[in-house]
């Protein structure tokens, strides 16, 4: 009887790493990484997204959608900071 007990212990911990593995976010390179800093800084200084996704029409990277830059940068946790700070001056006027 412990051997069946023992077994399925055995069996649920196996599980339960192979889930924990299954469960860790992967990071897939983007075809804006790098340009991150350089659009984190015009983005900070105030360049739209449509002018974003322009200048990076001049670069190797080509063609990008706003909507791809848009995404990209929402991602950035420079970018994060700023934009909640904008909510949070927006709510309390």
């Amino acid at each position: 009887m412990k051997k069946h007990i023992t077994d399925a212990h055995e069996g649920l911990m196996k599980l339960r790493e192979r889930r924990e593995l299954a469960r860790r976010v992967r990071y897939r390179a983007s075809r804006l990484d790098p340009y991150r800093a350089d659009l984190v800084k015009w983005r900070l200084a105030g360049a739209s997204i449509a002018e974003l996704a322009y200048w990076l029409s001049s670069t190797p990277c080509k063609q990008v959608a706003p909507s791809t830059v848009s995404r990209y940068l929402a991602r950035m946790p420079e970018i994060m900071a700023i934009d909640q700070e904008a909510a949070n001056v927006k709510a309390h006027s």
